[in-house]
């Protein structure tokens, strides 16, 4: 339905694929507030009951009504809403009943008869005509615009170095060429910017930031090609790229502090940004970096591209090529890099890079390191790669770290 299809922005890509029954009953009930840990609202009585008949006996994408309330319908001239359903019902504890569909239509003819209206609701049934991979892909294009916002707003309160020099798509491309391949990318320490507390407090709300239609269009083009790169494997296709990017993107929105003062946060009294800068030390810069953050999502977005549906092991097999290029070594993770890096740096993207970038070199620099070792962390089976993990996790984490 058309709800669903609007909850999938913020609920997530599957959204839409749910469906409704609703049941209507009308009459007396009693209504009161049940106390406990969670306190609520709740109706009660033989009403009720019948409802979720109604509902529970319902078919998908479709409003089911008791006689009762049909009647009440009809006496308020909604006779053209209604229709008899076909078959009886026999619903639980009421045996069986006589039941409507709801329809809301309009009439068009001068009596209002229910034989010459117009059905104003039949978009529950209808097919919008988007597949659902057309759906994905819309999602990630309102999921990608809102983290490009916060980098833009950011940048207009001076929290980013203007653009010094245009910077070619040579210098960034990141093409394994010479020898080179994503790998030699991997950084063991990535440089965070440091915490700007005049931008922290005074950054815009990324909802005033315009993003032009040549930078939505070529965002589209952008997650639209992501996804036909992706094999119809059974797991690692563009859908469970999707399902990847939402847990990512909602992880990332749920960063807290587990030792900042509850009581302080409610009364207000820690700023904007004394938070900010406590989140920024939290999370070693990542939170205060919006660069970083859009990083991580597109890495989860791409980190399957072109995957064959098959281990390193039996790919280096099948792939000697590729085997040899990338050393046999996160065969599929460097080549998902290499594809999709290069698609980003074609020339179609021209405009999308620079309103993200701005054009400095660093920034961008930053981006790509996020992106190979969030990429390549995605290979657990491989032991140096494992190895470099834990000591890089002990190093930050560890007794060592804590001392």
């Amino acid at each position: 339905s058309e709800v669903t299809k609007r909850l999938e922005v913020t609920l997530g890509p599957d959204t839409a694929d749910l469906s409704m029954r609703i049941g209507i009953h009308s009459g007396p009930v009693t209504a009161g507030v049940l106390r406990g840990e969670r306190a609520r609202f709740q109706l009660f009585g033989d009403t009720v009951n019948t409802a979720s008949r109604m509902e529970s006996t319902g078919e998908r994408n479709k409003i089911q009504v008791s006689n009762t309330t049909a009647k009440l319908l009809e006496i308020a001239g909604k006779t053209h809403w209604i229709q008899k359903r076909d078959d009886s019902i026999v619903a639980k504890g009421k045996g069986v009943l006589n039941t409507y569909w709801v329809s809301l239509k309009e009439p068009t003819g001068t009596d209002g008869s229910s034989d010459q209206s117009t059905d104003v609701s039949s978009s529950m049934n209808r097919p919008t005509g988007k597949s659902k991979q057309n759906r994905l892909i819309e999602w990630v294009v309102e999921l990608m615009q809102d983290r490009i916002k916060t980098i833009v707003a950011q940048r207009n309160s001076g929290g980013m170095q203007k653009p010094r020099s245009s910077v070619s798509v040579g210098d960034l491309s990141g093409k394994s060429h010479h020898g080179k391949t994503p790998l030699d990318d991997f950084a063991e320490v990535i440089k965070m910017p440091k915490f700007d507390y005049k931008v922290a407090k005074n950054t815009q709300a990324s909802s005033s930031v315009v993003i032009p239609a040549i930078v939505v269009s070529q965002l589209r083009e952008l997650v639209t090609s992501i996804a036909s790169m992706y094999h119809d494997n059974p797991f690692h296709n563009f859908e469970h790229a999707c399902h990847v990017t939402m847990a990512v993107d909602k992880f990332l929105r749920r960063i807290v502090a587990p030792d900042l003062d509850v009581d302080q946060l409610r009364n207000g009294k820690k700023s904007r940004g004394e938070l900010a800068s406590h989140l920024h030390d939290y999370t070693h810069g990542i939170n205060s970096d919006p660069i970083s953050l859009l990083a991580i999502v597109f890495s989860a977005l791409i980190h399957d591209v072109d995957h064959r549906g098959v281990s390193n092991a039996q790919l280096v097999k099948e792939e000697e090529r590729m085997g040899l290029l990338y050393n046999n070594t996160s065969v599929a993770e460097q080549n998902s890099l290499d594809v999709s890096w290069q698609l980003l740096m074609s020339e179609n993207f021209g405009d999308l890079r620079a309103f993200i970038f701005g054009n400095e070199k660093s920034t961008f620099q930053r981006f790509r390191q996020v992106v190979v070792n969030v990429v390549l962390a995605t290979d657990i089976f491989d032991k140096e790669l494992n190895n470099l993990r834990k000591n890089r996790w002990n190093m930050a984490f560890g007794e060592q770290a804590a001392g």
